[in-house]
């Protein structure tokens, strides 16, 4: 991949290039790096016959991965936030079982 970098480089007018670096990312699951080599190589030649049609599958693919991976922080923070109050549930039952009076929310809440 390094080779192609540094041909885009020398050559700045080189879609072939670009077009070959955004396939590497994507082989590599890299679609955010995919879009913005394969965006170079359509604003070398908006006409390129293979990069137009990859643009497309990836801009859908790069999308998916975003709303994937917004789904699973989601899912983590809840689940942190979860296992957070757990804990506290917890400490508030020991310290409660021993005579104290303890809050089950936690004070930002």
């Amino acid at each position: 991949m390094f080779c192609f970098r540094a041909s885009t480089k020398l050559r700045s007018d080189d879609t072939a290039g670009f077009f070959r670096l955004s396939e590497l990312h994507y082989q590599l699951g890299e679609a955010e790096e995919a879009l913005n080599e394969v965006r170079e190589c359509l604003r070398l030649d908006p006409e390129h016959k293979e990069c137009y049609p990859f643009y497309k599958k990836i801009k859908k693919v790069a999308k998916f991965v975003g709303k994937v991976m917004h789904y699973l922080y989601c899912a983590m923070r809840i689940s942190l936030t979860r296992h957070y109050h757990d804990q506290r549930h917890r400490k508030s039952l020991r310290t409660s079982n021993s005579g104290r009076i303890a809050s089950t929310m936690p004070r930002n809440c």
